[in-house]
């Protein structure tokens, strides 16, 4: 049974509609995806800087003239990171994944501990 004209013309327009109102969901989803991963990565980035320099004055308040090393800043960053990580996963928080988060954390220290290249803050020559 041939379409009309005017019957073609509705299908057409709805399913045009249907096509692009799905694109544009899409596209409005992986870019609030982006949004929030920025947000998360400024929040430890800020997070980590302020926990840092507390730390650096605690120690600095003990031994004065001690230096803490620079590179454990991105040791900082690793921690937060993680534990904002743990804590954006849907689902409750348990004991394992955060012992896992730890366990990357800790990870990460001893990768950092062992680099000679970032020993004390400077390239080992």
């Amino acid at each position: 049974m041939p379409l009309d004209a005017a019957t073609g013309t509705i299908i057409g327009v709805i399913c045009g509609g249907v096509f692009s109102s799905a694109t544009t969901i899409a596209t409005l989803l992986i870019s609030k995806r982006s949004e929030d991963r920025r947000h998360t990565q400024e929040i430890a980035l800020r997070v980590a800087s302020e926990h840092y320099d507390r730390f650096c004055k605690q120690i600095e308040r003990v031994e004065p003239g001690t230096a803490f090393p620079p590179h454990m800043f991105d040791a900082f960053l690793a921690h937060i990171h993680q534990i904002i990580e743990v804590l954006n996963k849907p689902g409750r928080v348990s004991a394992k994944s955060l012992l896992q988060s730890y366990a990357n954390i800790q990870a990460i220290y001893d990768a950092i501990n062992r680099n000679p290249e970032t020993k004390g803050g400077e390239k080992q020559e």
